[in-house]
């Protein structure tokens, strides 16, 4: 029988064949450079067709090597090349294939056709490319929907739910990659270029299990194996964005007032607090607490050994988010927090 990991590479490689396809010239700006990635794309997947991708070969390491570099390089410059959302998703699907579903405490699927130390090659291959790609996407999805409603609601148009998926892939690609143990509220906020919005619309689509079903129901499209999974680790890294250590590990050296750091603490609670209100997650973080309130303590959840029994997690966040404003601050800056208190209310 095939191996699951090998027919999900399969469709992903034919997938992101599909949509290079039917590109006309007046699609995208650089046919040459899509063509190049399309050739390597078709190479791999005739490995695969021939039952050649399992070999474990020099050279069939090579050939994924190079393929998964283009895909990544083509990905990220997504902006550049006026990519259709298709590729972009096809692309990340492929990248994902390569790392281990995550499943239980560790990575226990072993992709048949690259061992961990090739896995983690690659991934340095990839990395730059990835760093850029969370704020490539976000920005897409918000001049695509005109708007951050439009980005966010049920009602969108088949474009904005391709670029959906595609943040969906993204994350799966962060997370798999990372790990569930290292992927803290930290990596989180770096990764999404320490932009709020950013983090809650590119996540929407993983935190709400709701949002998922109708991308689904939507494209008739596939997601992750593993995102009930990811969707665990994910909320753990979220509920750590307002900590203090979010925006003052750069600072532990440097001769900063404690009145400026706490200023700078408050600024980013507030802005914190606006994006949750504004992308509509609140009701997501409440669902979760009341899911978490009634786990033991004693439940193992994916990446919670050094964190705080969920609950807790929730409250804790919440609370941080809610607090006063300084008076050093002009009055403006309490709305930021009070359109979360008007719905907390």
């Amino acid at each position: 029988s095939r191996q699951p990991t090998c027919a999900r590479m399969e469709l992903a490689l034919k997938q992101f064949l599909q949509h290079a396809e039917s590109l006309e010239p007046e699609d995208c700006s650089n046919l040459e450079k899509i063509g190049e990635t399309q050739q390597s794309v078709s190479n791999v997947l005739s490995l695969f067709e021939n039952g050649l991708a399992d070999t474990g070969s020099s050279m069939t390491t090579e050939v994924l090597h190079s393929m998964a570099k283009q895909v990544m390089e083509l990905v990220s410059n997504m902006e550049e090349l006026s990519l259709s959302p298709g590729i972009v998703q096809a692309g990340l699907q492929i990248i994902a294939c390569f790392i281990s579903p995550v499943k239980g405490k560790a990575f226990t699927v072993q992709p048949p056709f690259l061992d961990t130390s090739e896995v983690l090659t690659l991934l340095e291959n990839v990395s730059d490319d990835l760093d850029y790609l969370a704020s490539r996407l976000f920005r897409c999805l918000y001049r695509s929907s005109g708007g951050m409603q439009s980005a966010l609601g049920t009602h969108a148009s088949s474009q904005i739910y391709a670029l959906r998926r595609a943040a969906v892939w993204a994350v799966t690609v962060l997370v798999r990659a990372v790990g569930p143990h290292q992927l803290k509220g930290r990596c989180l906020w770096d990764w999404a270029d320490g932009d709020a919005y950013a983090v809650f619309v590119l996540t929407q689509d993983i935190l709400v299990p709701s949002a998922s079903e109708a991308l689904v129901a939507e494209l008739l499209g596939q997601l992750p194996c593993d995102i009930d999974e990811i969707r665990e680790i994910l909320w753990g890294a979220v509920l750590e964005l307002a900590a203090p250590d979010i925006i003052f590990s750069e600072w532990v050296q440097s001769d900063v007032s404690i009145m400026d750091r706490q200023k700078e603490l408050c600024l980013h609670r507030s802005l914190l607090a606006a994006a949750v209100a504004d992308c509509g997650i609140l009701a997501a973080i409440l669902n979760q607490g009341e899911q978490a309130c009634g786990r033991s303590l004693e439940d193992d959840i994916l990446g919670a050994a050094d964190r705080p029994p969920q609950a807790f997690a929730m409250a804790s966040f919440l609370s941080a988010l809610v607090q006063p404003t300084l008076e050093v601050f002009n009055d403006g800056l309490c709305g930021f927090s009070d359109a979360l208190v008007e719905q907390l209310g």
